[in-house]
């Protein structure tokens, strides 16, 4: 009986070993993923379960993302923690091509370019939001542009954006425009000025 005892505790120790070998692992892989810029910064204030929609726009798991809009999640709806739409959220993926496919499904499934967040920026705002090393000026003139092709509206205003360039209750009110002048984002600025109809 105490070598059955002695066998079972061996087993059940190497099984815990194991699984803690595994879980270090995989957790260094993501942080090793989230630290080189591959997913939205959105997820440093993300608080909710990682099987939804937002969590899934933040670490570009397109299938996730097609599951549940087929499941009947709300394409323009306002995520209660960021404040944002879907569509803004793909719009701050670091990766150019990232943040193009996962718009792209979003459109597809009937996404709003104009839908305001509460200060009422639209997804043309979001593009210039965080700055990434991943993306160069001429991608996210290439985004801007796919959203203007999409029909996004330039000449809008922001309320409350603080001298950081960042969404602050109290911050002053600017266009989209002066918004990346004074993010030093000069090649967006013009390209948007360019395109005002």
């Amino acid at each position: 009986m105490k070598k059955i005892s002695i066998i079972v505790l061996i087993m059940i120790m190497f099984y815990v070993a194991a699984n803690m070998v595994w879980l270090k692992v995989v957790n260094n892989n993501i942080d090793e993923y989230l630290d080189k810029d591959n997913v939205s910064r959105e997820l440093i204030s993300y608080e909710s379960k990682k099987t939804n929609l937002e969590y899934y726009i933040i670490t570009c798991n397109y299938k996730g993302v097609e599951k549940k809009l087929n499941q009947g999640e709300k394409v323009n709806q306002i995520f209660k923690k960021s404040g944002k739409t879907p569509l803004m959220i793909a719009a701050t993926l670091p990766d150019f091509k990232d943040a193009i496919k996962m718009s792209q499904i979003l459109i597809k499934e009937g996404a709003d370019v104009n839908k305001r967040d509460i200060y009422g920026a639209n997804v043309l705002f979001y593009v210039g939001y965080y700055d990434y090393e991943k993306r160069t000026s001429e991608e996210n003139i290439k985004l801007l542009k796919y959203y203007i092709d999409k029909d996004a509206e330039i000449n809008i205003r922001v309320d409350g954006v603080d001298n950081d360039g960042n969404l602050k209750k109290n911050g002053k009110r600017i266009s989209l425009i002066q918004f990346y002048k004074d993010k030093k984002m000069e090649k967006e600025a013009k390209f948007l000025s360019e395109s005002v109809k």
